[in-house]
């Protein structure tokens, strides 16, 4: 029987947080937050990512799924906070939505 993942998030990019779930883990795989502290590091020194991605700190955080680093099977939950998204809102702005 074939086991897909799906990995649902919510939140910007330069926004405080994003909130992910990653369903269909099977129980007993290592998950901890330095292990996707790491794998964020890497995608912060990617191609073409701008000046802001080399000083803004991921905090990872693992809200549930997980016990004792490994995964329980169910769905697992994290929150990766930006601790630089005060400076991005003068950036980018906050302005109402035109729908």
């Amino acid at each position: 029987m074939e086991q897909w993942l799906r990995w649902l998030t919510a939140g910007e990019s330069h926004g405080p947080a994003l909130v992910a779930t990653l369903e269909g883990l099977p129980a007993c795989v290592p998950v901890t937050t330095s292990l996707v502290a790491a794998e964020l590091a890497v995608r912060r020194l990617g191609h073409g990512r701008g000046a802001r991605m080399r000083f803004e700190q991921d905090e990872v955080t693992l809200l549930g799924g997980v016990r004792h680093g490994l995964s329980l099977g169910s769905p697992v939950a994290v929150t990766v906070g930006n601790s630089e998204w005060r400076h991005a809102t003068s950036l980018y702005g906050a302005g109402a939505l035109r729908c």
